[in-house]
């Protein structure tokens, strides 16, 4: 990247939690949408490891002969556990086991737990799943995203550098096509414009012009 150039950012604050729902109810479906988008126009996506937690009621027996049959199906999948925590009184707290995994990713674990739909498992709404992806690198344009499995919905946070300067036609061009692609809309609200400014580089509010023919773009 040329620190004379701008470029734009985009990231949803903290309010939002920094992300975006899928509007899928299918989440690999949806997940895997959202993947082909970035690697279609942002290059390889480079996958850090998957992690994984359970949450279950031991001391609700039905429950737990289903956490029992989950757990044994995550073992064979993912290997052993690497934390387990046992709820000893708090009201309102489950017991949970927890996963991580280099060799799997999000996607082989839910196709995974797909092949076992019919089984007496708990359900997706019980699990908590999150893996980063990323692109680029310190010297380029860069940027991840999170896809997050959470309360059985597909939710994805992202920080997105784009890789062309701010001038550039195909810069808008490329928001453009994310915006009619992605499962989700980007808002108008969550870009900056990146690069230097009385002798400062950093992320700054867009000027009114930019603004404008960003929201072109949008629509």
């Amino acid at each position: 990247m040329d620190r004379n150039l701008s470029y734009f950012v985009y990231q949803p604050p903290k309010s939002n939690s920094h992300g975006h729902g899928v509007r899928d109810k299918n989440i690999l479906r949806g997940l895997k949408k959202v993947i082909d988008v970035f690697t279609e126009n942002f290059g390889e996506m480079q996958s850090d490891k998957l992690e994984l937690d359970l949450y279950y009621d031991k001391a609700n027996e039905e429950e737990f002969i289903l956490a029992k049959n989950t757990i044994s199906k995550l073992e064979e999948f993912l290997g052993l556990s690497i934390r387990q925590w046992e709820n000893t009184g708090y009201e309102h707290l489950k017991d949970s086991m927890s996963w991580e995994n280099d060799k799997k990713n999000i996607f082989d674990l839910l196709t995974y737990l797909n092949t076992y739909e019919d089984e007496a498992l708990l359900p997706l709404n019980q699990f908590s799943i999150s893996q980063f992806y990323n692109y680029g690198d310190n010297k380029t344009a860069n940027g991840y995203i999170m896809c997050s499995i959470e309360s059985g919905k597909l939710f994805i946070r992202l920080h997105l550098i784009l890789p062309y300067p701010i001038e550039d036609e195909r810069a808008y061009e490329l928001i453009g096509k994310l915006n009619k692609e992605l499962p989700f809309k980007l808002s108008n609200k969550n870009f900056k414009r990146l690069g230097p400014n009385k002798n400062r580089y950093g992320q700054w509010k867009l000027d009114d012009e930019i603004q404008k023919r960003l929201d072109s773009y949008l629509k």
